[in-house]
C-alpha cells in the first residue's frame, strides 16, 4: 500500500526580519545536526516545524552551547532531517517498520493511506513540544505558565512539574517546589500549595521566598476563615429577623 506524508500548505516566503533563515543545532542522541528554521517550518504541524515557527520563540530553551536536545536515536533522524529538505520519506531499509513509525509519531509526522485517504499515524501530542526539551526548559516554560493570569495555563504549568517531580533526581528540588506552591496558591488550593511548601520547607528551612509564601497562604486562609465567618453571621441575623418578623 502506498503512502505518503500528509504536509500543510507550506508557509509564504517571509520577510527578512522575521529571519528564517537562521541556523539553529539540533543534538539528537549527542549527534549535532544544523539546519536552517525555514527548512523545518515548511511543515508547521509537525514537531519541529511548529517548534521553530517564530511565534514560538517564547517556548524555545536552548543549552549553554545554544542547541536544541532530543534524545532520540540519531541515525534514524537522518531521514527525519531529510523528509523536511526534500519532502521525501525514505527510511532506512534495515530499519524495523514499528520502529520507524515511533519516530514519525514522536516527530509528528501523520501518514495517510493512499487507497482509503485515512490517517495512520496521530498529529504529535501539543506538548510534546515541551515535553522534548531539557528538564531545565521545561521547567522555564512551567514557570512561565504559572504565572499567567489563565487557569488554564497555571494548572498546565503544573502539569509539567508534577512529570518533572515524579523522576527521582528532581523529587528533592526546591525550586520546583517552590513553583508548584506558587502555582497551587493562585488556583486558591491551600492544601496542595501548604504539601509542596513544607516539604521545600523541610529540605530549606530557611528558605526566605518559602517562608514569604507561607506567610501569603496562611493569610489567605484566615481571609477565608474571616469571610465565611461574616458569611454565616450575617445569613444567622437574617434568618432571626424573617422569623421575628413572621411571628
Amino acid at each position: 500500500m502506498n503512502q505518503e506524508v500528509i504536509t500543510n500548505e507550506r508557509l509564504p516566503q517571509r520577510s527578512e526580519e522575521e529571519d528564517l533563515n537562521e541556523r539553529v543545532v539540533l543534538n539528537v542522541g549527542g549527534n549535532r545536526f544544523e539546519v536552517t528554521t525555514a527548512t523545518l517550518v515548511r511543515y508547521p504541524q509537525t514537531l519541529l516545524g511548529e517548534m521553530f515557527l517564530p511565534q514560538n520563540s517564547h517556548l524555545r530553551r536552548p543549552d549553554k552551547r545554544g542547541e536544541y536536545f532530543f534524545d532520540r536515536n540519531p541515525r534514524l533522524f537522518e531521514f527525519i532531517l531529510d523528509f523536511y529538505r526534500t519532502g521525501k520519506l525514505i527510511p532506512p531499509k534495515d530499519v524495523p517498520a514499528d520502529k520507524v513509525r515511533d519516530e514519525l509519531k514522536f516527530y509528528g509526522i501523520r501518514l495517510r493511506d493512499d487507497d482509503d485517504d485515512e490517517e495512520t499515524e496521530p498529529a504529535a501530542d501539543p506538548d510534546a513540544l515541551v515535553r522534548a526539551q531539557p528538564a531545565a526548559a521545561i521547567f522555564d516554560t512551567a514557570f512561565e505558565l504559572v504565572r499567567q493570569r489563565p487557569s488554564s495555563d497555571i494548572r498546565r504549568g503544573l502539569m509539567f512539574l508534577h512529570e518533572l517531580l515524579q523522576k527521582e533526581e528532581h523529587q528533592n528540588n526546591v525550586d520546583f517546589m517552590f513553583v508548584a506552591a506558587f502555582g497551587y496558591h493562585r488556583l486558591g488550593n491551600s492544601a496542595e500549595a501548604k504539601k509542596h511548601l513544607d516539604t521545600l520547607l523541610t529540605l530549606d528551612p530557611g528558605s526566605q521566598r518559602g517562608l514569604i509564601l507561607q506567610t501569603l497562604i496562611a493569610d489567605k486562609q484566615a481571609s477565608t476563615v474571616r469571610m465565611g465567618f461574616i458569611f454565616w453571621t450575617a445569613l444567622a441575623v437574617g434568618g432571626l429577623i424573617w422569623y421575628r418578623s413572621r411571628k
